[in-house]
């Protein structure tokens, strides 16, 4: 239907004209220029007055207490660190517990976090701990340090940081110390590895 306009300034719409032009709104298109959007997506502007929905993308493999396992031979050579055992929930992050790692199926800056709460295993672990986020193996800013103790000593630590990775980047957790034989054991409790999309690029 035609939407009835006044071309001069200030004159005023009947009110049967203006029911007229609202008659039809169930007919009207009320979609944004990208499609349809499915429940939970969000639209990504491309920059050049378009753009499309998706859904947004986030990642996590963790395990916890009741999974507890022991990462052995932790040196002065990292390791990745395998200790992992279930996916949490996951969209466009392919979650992968099996192999110790997620892989970024959609491009943009992303808030990766981990947080892990482990303890030595013996009088001979005692010393400093490196974990660091690695990105197809390279390491990233992302990272902490910890001092333990001998036998049984327990502690917890956790960071963060935003990440600018690119479709199919492989997002894992590494391991170091200051042991230069190899023969540190930790036994974690929790570890849990997060990564969130902040903005698609």
């Amino acid at each position: 239907m035609a939407i009835i306009l006044r071309s001069v300034k200030g004159s005023a719409l009947t009110h049967l004209e203006l029911d007229g032009n609202f008659a039809d709104l169930d007919g009207r298109t009320t979609t944004m220029e990208g499609g349809a959007a499915a429940v939970g997506d969000i639209y990504v502007a491309d920059g050049a007055g378009g753009g499309s929905y998706g859904g947004t993308s986030y990642g996590c493999i963790y395990t916890s207490h009741v999974d507890a396992v022991t990462v052995a031979t932790i040196g002065t050579t990292a390791k990745k660190l395998a200790g992992f055992s279930h996916n949490g929930p996951a969209n466009n992050v392919t979650a992968d517990y099996a192999n110790d790692q997620m892989t970024v199926l959609t491009k943009g800056d992303y808030w990766v976090d981990v947080t892990i709460s482990f303890g030595t295993v013996a009088s001979g672990d005692s010393g400093l701990y490196l974990f660091h986020v690695r990105v197809n193996d390279v390491e990233s800013v992302i990272g902490f340090h910890r001092n333990m103790s001998g036998t049984s000593d327990k502690g917890a630590a956790g960071c963060g940081g935003i990440l600018s990775l690119a479709v199919n980047d492989v997002v894992t957790l590494w391991v170091e110390s200051d042991e230069v034989g190899d023969t540190d054991d930790i036994a974690i409790a929790n570890v849990t590895l997060n990564a969130i999309i902040m903005r698609a690029t």
